[in-house]
């Protein structure tokens, strides 16, 4: 038959699997291979079973005809043998029979005429009496041939017990199962979808209703508005009211009056810093050498001490041990001789250096100190620097709401066309006095917290102050220090020393290598010379440095009184706030930040809040045309939404409920007739084998009853098989010819035009869009919905582009988007199930089932009953011989076996 609309035999019919009985029995019947065209298939018609049914399946009636006929005849023949047999015992009083040895079934040597009958009994008289005779040739050629048909039968009843498959209403309801879930994953996805929509409505109608009942009317608090920017600019509205309008001259005036208060006040901070910097690129400061100075002076006191003593008392004689221990003191003194040298020179140089400085600070400290004093405290100050302060607090508490509406003011200039120039004006208005405001409050030094910080400082700097005179004082009054100069030059005298005596104390060591290394008395002798004279300029030092001791200890003692008054204090800080001070005035950044501010809220009207309103107006129409458009969005909404929830419907009614309605009602009959058709198949081809059997057995058994009985019930059993191969080959020829005119009967009978264009779509190999079938059949253009979806979500994008939403209301149309997007995704995913490609599979499944799986099935029951009959047949005709030889045979009674004697 032509491959219908396009699509060959194999796509259509799903590629059966190629089993046994499809590729070698049903392939080669006409009732499977040469199905019935379209115009003869009417499975409605009982002309078709009549004509094209039974013209298919008439061999299979000659079978059934065939087993009628040796039943019936066997009944005749046996029926005609009994009347007979009645017949001649009541002719003959005295059973008289032949010689059994002389009957066609048996043979034997004595004389065929020689036979005698004695009390019912069977006598042999030919004198071969006690001999057992054999069956001939021919007889065991029979029970041979009988013995080989009952095991074809035997075979063949097995393999139809084999494909009985007596599960298969439960295959057969799981495919149709698994077909109809498929089908319900593409409602419920499509139902997710109207829902999503549903949800969209009800979204859209809470937004329109915020959107219509909001006002845009400046408040005091940021919850009140439905966009962010009303949000920001009520917020606004307090803050930029209250904001001073000039206050640069009075700024220029304090930063004038302070520019030499403030220098005089950073230079004396430097000057106290540097009494804890580290001087000459050393590591510690001048006052940390004078505190290590008596330890650093004791030390080498100790080591001249040592050296002199011993220099100047060395023995004439000399040893080993002796200039050994010599070696030993002048070793530690050599190593740290040049750092002793540096440390006398620095104790000096600190001495000056501290003295000076200490009058230098005690003169104009406390002066300075007071000025900087009075200005900080003054009137002017203290207004400028409240103001500056409570003015920074508002700043930063409404920064956020300054941030905000600049930030988004910008992006709906940037983005919307139709804003008017008033607004336009005010935006640019306002991101000027933004970027002053951030200059004056924002980051960088603010002049009250330098003011504050510089006063606390101020106060905290008093006991350094105190401990500076307290140390001029006794400078110029206490008599330790009257002779300071001369101490000083007492400390380069003995750094003098230590610079010559340095190369005496080389040589000496020298002299001691010579001797250890050739041991002299010339060389000793040498040694003790060069020692009694060094020994004697160190006795010298030694006690100068002892002398010097006492002299600094008093300088020493007043530097670490003002050492711990400096460390008791954070200097660093504290030059560092004077600092930011001293460059607030110098530079002039803050008058000019002042003066920047001054015509940045110059330029606002009083109230500077009323130049908001130009805003407002134009956000209430903005909010307006968001209204409109969603109030157009939800009517194109709810159309679709409803008709789509019609479809569904239907669909779930028609399809998915009727299929399991019908799964319920007819699903429990169908396995009680399934499990009774197996019973009968089970029953059938057990008695075959049965029968079969016991024929063979009644055969070998020479039981003439029961070998005629046998093949009685036998035949009646090959007319019950046959009977169910001409139902099996009906179920065949009705199989193949469904499965070969399915589609295009289905498309016959179905007279609704979108179910038509639907079928036809399948049927044809997907060929076209689903789109347009969809489209065409359903009246729903996928298309146009999904083109309706991303119009609206544009017109909603458009309309609110440029507005910043106030967060609640940002989030529940950020949400809203999501589920167009989300229920745009739910119709690609239907249509993606509806495609071809994934839809016609599972058809294939339940076409496969009934075309393949349950034809095969059918198909080998056939064969199994055809098989059977065949052997069956042939083993008749063996039966019905061996009953013709056995009826032969004379027996006492007639159900009695035959036994030779």
């Amino acid at each position: 038959m032509e491959a219908f609309g396009g699509v060959d035999d194999a796509q259509r019919q799903g590629e059966c699997e190629a089993t046994f009985i499809r590729q070698n029995v049903l392939s080669g019947l006409p009732v499977h291979s040469n199905p019935a065209t379209l115009d003869e298939y009417d499975p409605v018609d009982v002309s078709y079973y009549t004509g094209e049914v039974l013209s298919s399946s008439w061999p299979s009636l000659v079978g059934l005809c065939v087993f009628g006929v040796l039943l019936v005849g066997f009944i005749l023949w046996r029926s005609l043998r009994w009347c007979c047999s009645c017949m001649r015992r009541k002719k003959h009083a005295i059973h008289m029979h032949a010689s059994p040895y002389n009957t066609p079934y048996y043979h034997g040597g004595g004389s065929s005429s020689s036979s005698s009958h004695q009390g019912g009994g069977v006598k042999d008289v030919s004198g071969a009496k006690g001999r057992r005779h054999g069956r001939s040739g021919g007889q065991r050629a029979l029970l041979i041939g009988e013995t080989i048909m009952a095991l074809g039968i035997l075979g063949s009843s097995i393999y139809g017990m084999v494909s009985v498959n007596h599960g298969v209403v439960s295959q057969g309801v799981a495919v149709v199962v698994s077909g109809v879930e498929y089908v319900e994953s593409v409602i419920d996805t499509a139902q997710r979808g109207i829902d999503r929509a549903r949800a969209l409505g009800v979204s859209l109608e809470d937004i329109q209703r915020q959107l219509q009942g909001s006002t845009v009317i400046m408040s005091s608090t940021r919850e009140s508005g439905v966009l962010g920017i009303e949000e920001d600019l009520a917020c606004l509205e307090p803050y930029v009211d209250q904001l001073p309008r000039r206050v640069s001259p009075d700024v220029s005036a304090v930063v004038k009056d302070a520019d030499g208060v403030v220098t005089a006040l950073y230079q004396d901070v430097q000057d106290i810093q540097s009494i804890l910097k580290a001087q000459d690129g050393r590591e510690e400061s001048a006052v940390d050498t004078l505190l290590s100075a008596p330890d650093v002076l004791r030390a080498l006191q100790t080591q001249l001490t040592e050296a002199g003593d011993l220099g100047t008392n060395l023995p004439l004689t000399g040893s080993d041990a002796i200039v050994s221990a010599l070696k030993d003191v002048l070793d530690p003194l050599i190593t740290s001789w040049d750092a002793r040298e540096e440390f006398l020179g620095h104790v000096a140089s600190d001495i000056e250096l501290l003295s000076t400085t200490v009058r230098d600070l005690a003169g104009r400290l406390p002066e300075d100190l007071e000025q900087a004093r009075i200005l900080l405290s003054s009137e002017d100050v203290v207004r400028l620097s409240e103001l500056y302060s409570s003015q920074r607090r508002a700043f930063v508490e409404y920064r956020p709401c300054l941030d905000g509406a600049v930030s988004q003011a910008q992006v709906l200039l940037g983005q919307r066309n139709d804003v008017t120039q008033e607004v336009r004006d005010l935006v640019a208005t306002l991101t000027d006095a933004r970027e002053d405001l951030y200059s004056v409050f924002g980051e960088g030094d603010q002049f009250d917290a330098i003011v504050e910080d510089v006063r606390g400082q101020i106060d905290d700097v008093g006991p350094v102050v105190d401990a500076l005179v307290q140390f001029r004082d006794d400078l110029n009054s206490k008599q330790e220090f009257e002779n300071l100069d001369s101490v000083v030059q007492s400390i380069r005298a003995s750094k003098g020393f230590l610079e010559v005596a340095k190369p005496q104390v080389l040589g000496l060591l020298s002299q001691i290598d010579s001797y250890e290394e050739v041991p002299s008395a010339q060389v000793y002798s040498q040694i003790v010379a060069s020692a009694r004279v060094l020994g004697t300029a160190a006795l010298a030092a030694s006690q100068q440095i002892d002398s010097l001791l006492s002299d600094i200890t008093p300088f020493i003692d007043e530097a670490a009184v003002v050492n711990d008054q400096v460390r008791g204090i954070d200097i660093d800080r504290y030059l560092d706030e004077v600092e930011r001070l001293y460059g607030v005035v110098q530079d002039g950044e803050i008058v000019r930040r002042m003066d920047a501010y001054d015509a940045a809220i110059g330029t606002l009207p009083d109230p500077p809040s009323s130049a908001f309103n130009s805003v407002n107006m134009y956000l209430q129409s903005a909010i307006d045309d968001v209204s409109s458009t969603l109030s157009s969005i939800q009517s194109e909404l709810d159309s679709i939404v409803q008709t789509s929830q019609d479809g569904i419907t239907q669909a779930q009614e028609e399809i998915v409920d009727t299929v399991y309605e019908n799964i319920d009602k007819y699903e429990p009959q169908a396995q009680t007739y399934n499990t009774l058709r197996a019973a009968i198949m089970y029953v059938l081809f057990g008695l075959c084998i049965f029968f079969s059997l016991v024929i063979i057995v009644a055969a070998f058994l020479t039981w003439p009853a029961l070998h005629s009985l046998s093949i009685f019930l036998f035949l009646c059993l090959m007319v019950v098989n046959y009977a169910l191969v001409v139902a099996h080959t009906v179920g065949i020829k009705v199989g193949s010819d469904t499965c070969e005119n399915l589609e295009p009967y289905i498309l016959q009978q179905v007279d609704d035009a979108g179910a038509q264009q639907i079928l036809q779509y399948y049927f044809n190999g997907g060929q076209g869009d689903v789109r347009d079938v969809v489209d065409a059949s359903l009246d729903i253009n996928v298309d146009d919905i999904i083109q309706t979806i991303n119009n609206a979500k544009a017109d909603v994008l458009a309309e609110i582009q440029g507005v910043s939403l106030s967060v609640p209301l940002e989030t529940q149309v950020n949400a809203s988007l999501g589920l167009a997007d989300d229920i745009i995704s739910d119709i690609n995913a239907v249509v993606s199930l509806l495609e071809y490609e994934q839809a016609y599979p599972e058809y294939l499944e339940i076409r496969g089932f009934v075309c393949c799986d349950t034809i095969d099935m059918v198909g080998d029951l056939w064969l199994a009953m055809v098989l059977t009959g065949g052997f069956a047949f042939i083993l008749s005709l063996f039966a019905f011989v061996l009953v013709h030889q056995f009826d032969a045979l004379v027996l006492a009674r007639w159900f009695e076996r035959y036994k030779p004697t």
